[in-house]
């Protein structure tokens, strides 16, 4: 008789892992080989509460839930607009007290603080983003070549400056008084606001004690009293801009050679910008003011000074900052390496477009020596760089005016979403009018302002404003009320015009954009445009205008390289004669002829500017010119 198989099977257990089980089984494990969680746990209870909840329960539970949260996330809100506004307070009181003793710490810190929020970020319209500024982030480059102009070029200095190559940063900080020159675009001004922000933040520690005060030369010299440098320091531009009330005692510390030079002492690091921006009549005032300024200082003030060489080369003044050690130096051309190395810090950029490949956009600007000559200058390279990411095609501009002119178009129709039809358009007025008004107020602003002997850089928003209204009544698609409309579209979508601070004073976004619409406008109005610019060929504020008109395809141009040239101002001719858009090969030979026979001429004071022109104007012509 066969045994009736088992259909039940009892389960056996190992007397050796009887006891492990149990007690895991008691820690709550029921899977021995699961490792403990208290995420695991904690999800595991909450869902069997759930399971247990009702439907007005749970209801109940979320509300509660979410109204917590709501709670939580306003009292941290309340909690740090509070700590801000006691922060503030506690700086304006700092501020108040100014340098009494015990707390001269926290306002030199508050001051910092001040510098870096002021100088630590900057717009970039071209990319339509806010981008870091400082000496780690600086987008232009920073090289810098010896400018000696006769006095300073004896054997020895060349020698030295040979045989011991500088970088730009040993440059900077070894000279506590330089001259920085460069041309229009060439990062002037960012270069000293990125100096402000990184000084500010401890980041070179050679200035590490420095304290950095930003200058504009341009609203110094408008001061109607004519104030010395020191005095509007301490009782204008530190109380007012920076809310140190009693700016004084601190500024005659940082000025003290001996407590600079104490470990943890303090140096004012005077940054003075634009030169080139003081209005002709004042600017002999402003370089016997700063030359006070340095000769009553002595070594407790390292300074910087900016200035456009093309306009630093007509002044007859500039022997007072020699005699006060100031060294000069100018911003060469980018280096291939150069070019290559800023167009790879907006890879994301390109990334983040369809098509748009850095290689490609390489090839493109160095396909012609001319066109790849032109976008060595960091401002025509950002410009380039903003077209090409929106463009279909590969093309880049082929003439200086072409990046400024087809730049603005393209601020100005940015937001009409021309290459995402998915997008609605944000602008309500047609560019050829913000365009037609930017250009018809860049010249009567400029003749307005000159005519008063002031710098034209800044102007009145109201202004523009009524220039608007005035144009709608005869040119412009508008109605005569929407004028702030339409110049507000240009502020905020274009980015082309900028709040100088105050809501009421406005700038272009750069200098040389007002510059290149006034000439835009002067080509555009043809024989009353050429009049009206040939009573201003003499005057160094119109120099970059003139550049301009020159370089655009009109008629009149080559007449005013002509007219220049028949009244002696060779250098402008020169420079002018080298941007024409046309050839004019025989003109332009001319001109370098008659540049080479001044030379000859000229002792070694006045060669400066005769050099460079010539330079400038040779490189356009090439070996046709040089045949003659």
């Amino acid at each position: 008789m066969k045994p009736t198989p088992q259909t039940d099977i009892a389960p056996t257990t190992d007397p050796m892992t009887a006891p492990m089980t149990d007690k895991m089984a008691e820690a709550g494990l029921a899977d021995p080989y699961r490792e403990p969680s208290p995420l695991f746990d904690s999800i595991n209870r909450l869902g069997e509460a759930f399971s247990t909840m009702s439907t007005e329960q749970f209801i109940v539970a979320f509300i509660a839930t979410v109204l917590g949260g709501l709670v939580v996330v306003f009292i941290a809100w309340l909690s740090l607009r509070a700590w801000g506004g006691l922060l503030k307070l506690f700086w304006r009181v700092v501020g108040r007290l100014g340098v009494l003793p015990g707390i001269q710490g926290f306002v030199v810190r508050g001051y910092l603080r001040r510098v870096r929020e002021r100088f630590g970020a900057v717009r970039n319209i071209y990319l339509d983003r806010e981008e870091e500024l400082d000496l780690h982030r600086v987008f232009v480059p920073l090289t810098l070549a010896r400018a000696d102009r006769g006095n300073r070029g004896d054997k020895q200095s060349i020698e030295q400056a040979i045989t011991t190559p500088q970088t730009t940063r040993e440059i900077l900080t070894r000279n506590p008084r330089l001259v920085i020159l460069g041309a229009p675009g060439s990062g002037k001004t960012t270069l000293l606001k990125a100096l402000a922000s990184g000084v500010s933040q401890h980041q070179w520690p050679e200035w590490r004690n420095l304290v950095p005060v930003f200058v504009s030369l341009r609203a110094f010299s408008r001061v109607p009293e004519k104030p010395e440098l020191y005095d509007w320091l301490a009782h204008d531009l530190l109380p007012e801009e920076y809310a140190i009330r009693r700016a004084e005692p601190l500024l005659k510390r940082l000025l003290d050679p001996g407590r600079g030079k104490r470990r943890g002492g303090r140096r004012l690091f005077l940054l003075l910008d634009g030169l080139d921006e003081v209005n002709a009549g004042d600017i002999s005032s402003v370089l016997n003011r700063v030359h006070a300024f340095l000769k009553g200082n002595g070594e407790g003030c390292r300074t910087l000074l900016t200035c456009r060489e093309q306009n630093y080369n007509l002044l007859s003044d500039t022997t007072l900052l020699r005699s006060q050690g100031m060294g000069e130096y100018r911003f060469t051309d980018m280096r291939d390496s150069e070019v290559d190395a800023m167009v790879e810090s907006r890879r994301q950029d390109f990334d983040a477009r369809p098509n748009r490949a850095i290689p490609n956009f390489l090839a493109a600007i160095r396909a012609n020596p001319r066109v790849f000559e032109l976008h060595r200058n960091p401002l025509l390279l950002t410009l380039s760089i903003g077209l090409y990411l929106h463009r279909l095609d590969d093309a880049v501009p082929q003439h200086r005016t072409e990046f400024y002119d087809e730049s603005i178009r393209h601020l100005l129709r940015r937001h009409d979403f021309l290459t995402d039809p998915g997008l609605d358009k944000a602008n309500r007025f047609d560019y050829r009018d913000k365009y037609a008004l930017l250009c018809r107020f860049a010249l009567a602003s400029m003749e307005e302002a000159l005519a008063r002997r002031e710098d034209f850089e800044d102007f009145r928003v109201a202004d523009l404003i009524a220039a608007a209204d005035g144009l709608a009544r005869n040119l412009l698609r508008i109605e005569p009320n929407e004028g702030r409309a339409l110049v507000t579209e240009i502020q905020v979508h274009a980015g082309l015009i900028a709040d100088t601070g105050n809501r009421e004073t406005y700038t272009f976004a750069h200098r040389s954009f007002h510059e290149y619409c006034a000439a835009w406008e002067l080509a555009n109005l043809g024989d009353a445009g050429l009049q009206r610019l040939q009573g201003r060929l003499a005057q160094s504020a119109w120099r970059q205008t003139v550049l301009f008109y020159c370089g655009m395809d009109h008629r009149h141009a080559e007449q005013v390289v002509k007219q220049l040239w028949n009244t002696g101002r060779l250098a402008l001719a020169g420079h002018c004669a080298a941007v024409l858009v046309r050839p004019h090969i025989e003109l332009r030979k001319r001109v370098v002829i008659a540049l080479g026979a001044a030379l000859s001429a000229k002792d070694t004071k006045g060669q400066q500017p005769l050099l460079l022109a010539l330079l400038v104007n040779a490189k356009s012509v090439g070996a046709v010119a040089f045949s003659a």
